[in-house]
């Protein structure tokens, strides 16, 4: 018992808890039966400009690392850098540094999160990028330094063009950014509001080339939410859908030889996916609609039907935020770590609701109780763009939401207790400056 508790107290523990993280989460998927889906192909091949069907961070990994069993080991690496650098942050805001670390590092051992590292498919990556930011933010707003920006610009640019959504992030911190200089008359933050300009005229040149996508989300929202109803159905053919009646019976999907190549080639399908029986049935006029009136006639709509769309958010929030099983995406990691941890979201949400809300009356953490609402407001956004833009797979296009609301309640409980004594150090990075002041007196 006693050596235990010199482990436990040990500035070498850290790296003891990094290491089994390491190892646990590795154990679990590598040499696991490795999962590929239709998506699977748009991720292998790379373009940084816009002619590529997917977004160029995760397709960047795969066109890399060509052999799927390195790319499970490139995805579990890159989520115990995530996991493990978020531990390590909010130990050392934190009085039990160790404890922190164990629960950060056991949340980032749940089957909801680690199970995707078998996935050949974006969310792993997202997953890790996500828990990137919100830690490059914590980070940043803990000390400001060169350093610390440079880690958050480069985390925000992949998390920001991991997927179309999420672009919204670094539009909206470039808006604030611009706002702030115009309302100090400043120009100490030029330099990083002109590399946010940069990030965001990047994005939207991706997000106005992200076609193929685009136009097969569509075809699946008309699927699943308009088709199979009268009244939305007249709706949008009195604001010009083209009133094609068969099309409401056409919900399957066809194989590619089946529908006309010129077709195809408007409508620019994504590789490996099969196409919607609605690109056959509707044929070359309906497909026209699609191109240049389909989102903006169903923005119309989701805004003229308030309540209609957050109805449709909060029936879709607890099996996608929490789901009961995984049978929407059949993966087997090879053990399970402590599933109920992940637990129901409304817990955590309110959990981490009344932490953000507590930090107001703490001074020295204004600047996390900004940095934590920023970056609940984006999880806010994105996760309910992505339910409404989405007529298929919810809980796998909320995985990432799913996970930041547990992590930015997990930081805030953790930045909202009392902090660690200053001569305590928590870790070997803080044990080393703990030496070297020690030397100076």
């Amino acid at each position: 018992m006693p050596r235990l508790l010199s482990l436990w107290r040990n500035p070498s523990g850290a790296r003891i808890l990094l290491a089994v993280y390491a190892i646990a989460r590795a154990t679990s998927s590598v040499g696991q039966p490795i999962a590929t889906f239709g998506d699977t192909r748009g991720y292998e091949s790379l373009s940084f400009f816009g002619n590529n069907h997917r977004m160029w961070p995760v397709s960047l990994i795969y066109f890399v690392v060509h052999d799927n069993a390195m790319r499970v080991v490139a995805q579990v690496l890159i989520g115990c850098v995530a996991w493990g650098w978020c531990a390590i942050v909010l130990a050392r805001h934190s009085r039990y540094p160790r404890g922190v670390m164990i629960a950060v590092l056991t949340m980032g051992l749940t089957p909801q999160i680690i199970r995707y590292d078998l996935a050949i498919l974006s969310e792993s990556l997202t997953i890790s990028f996500v828990v990137l930011l919100i830690t490059a933010s914590i980070n940043l707003a803990s000390q400001r330094n060169s350093r610390t920006i440079s880690l958050w610009l480069l985390t925000l640019l992949v998390c920001g063009m991991a997927r179309p959504t999420h672009l919204i992030i670094i539009w909206a911190c470039t808006a604030f950014a611009l706002f702030h200089i115009l309302r100090k008359n400043s120009v100490r933050n030029i330099g990083l509001c002109f590399v946010l300009l940069l990030m965001s005229l990047w994005g939207y040149t991706l997000f106005r080339t992200d076609h193929g996508y685009s136009r097969l989300n569509f075809y699946t929202v008309l699927a699943d939410q308009i088709m199979s109803n009268d009244a939305r159905y007249q709706w949008f053919v009195q604001h010009g859908m083209p009133d094609i009646p068969v099309l409401r019976t056409s919900l399957s999907y066809d194989y590619v030889d089946n529908v006309d190549p010129a077709l195809l080639a408007l409508v620019e399908l994504p590789l490996g996916q099969p196409p919607p029986a609605m690109i056959r049935v509707g044929g070359t006029q309906f497909a026209n609609w699609v191109i240049s009136d389909g989102w903006s006639t169903y923005g119309k709509y989701v805004l003229s039907h308030k309540s209609e769309s957050l109805s449709r958010i909060r029936a879709l929030s607890d099996p996608t935020l929490s789901p009961i099983n995984d049978d929407f995406l059949p993966i087997n990691t090879r053990f399970s770590f402590a599933r109920t941890l992940f637990g129901d979201w409304k817990t955590w949400a309110g959990l981490g609701l009344a932490a953000i809300t507590s930090m107001l009356i703490r001074v020295s953490r204004r600047r996390q109780f900004f940095a934590l609402c920023a970056m609940s407001s984006f999880t806010l956004v994105v996760y309910c763009i992505n339910m409404l833009a989405s007529g298929i797979e919810h809980p796998r296009h909320a995985s990432a939401a799913a996970v930041a609301i547990r992590v930015l309640a997990l930081s805030a409980v953790v930045l909202v207790l009392p902090g660690r004594r200053s001569a305590i150090p928590v870790d070997e990075f803080d044990d080393a400056r703990g030496k070297k002041t020690s030397r100076a007196d």
